[in-house]
């Protein structure tokens, strides 16, 4: 990932520099880039960015564990499963404490996408299933990481 700063210029986000537009970079960004990038600037509004119009299986599963380790994290150091906590999130409770609003802003984004990821997921492997003979041939196609493009 480039150094800098990213900043929103012209209505899409760029490197300070203003040389590197960020829309089509996302693309190529792993779910932990794109994280590290969001804590770095703040700005959970980039979280958004990150649906993909098209991915292959992989990253879709590659996404999902990225996810589950940030979700991990929160639910260590909060002790609380992150089910329990975007429920009450959902339901307009907020942080007892002032420090804690950006991590319960990324802790509800990241699970938000999460459970997107997930539905993706299911809704793939159904699809794969319908058209694969057995699942078998399936689990030898993804164990293979044969790119496997699901449709967004």
């Amino acid at each position: 990932m480039a150094n800098g700063e990213w900043r929103m210029m012209n209505g899409e986000w760029r490197i300070a520099n203003g040389e590197e537009p960020l829309g089509m970079r996302l693309l190529l960004l792993s779910f932990r880039d794109i994280i590290d990038l969001v804590k770095e600037q703040g700005d959970f509004e980039l979280l958004p960015l990150i649906g993909r119009a098209s991915m292959t299986l992989d990253e879709i599963l590659e996404d999902i564990h990225a996810l589950e380790d940030e979700l991990r994290s929160y639910e260590r150091k909060y002790n609380v499963l992150s089910e329990t906590f975007y429920e009450a999130y959902i339901n307009g409770e907020e942080p007892p404490d002032e420090s804690w609003v950006r991590d319960w802003t990324a802790w509800a984004s990241a699970y938000k996408l999460w459970l997107r990821r997930r539905e993706q997921y299911q809704a793939a492997i159904k699809r794969l299933q319908a058209e694969a003979d057995s699942i078998a041939n399936l689990i030898a196609r993804t164990a293979r990481h044969e790119p496997i493009h699901i449709p967004g």
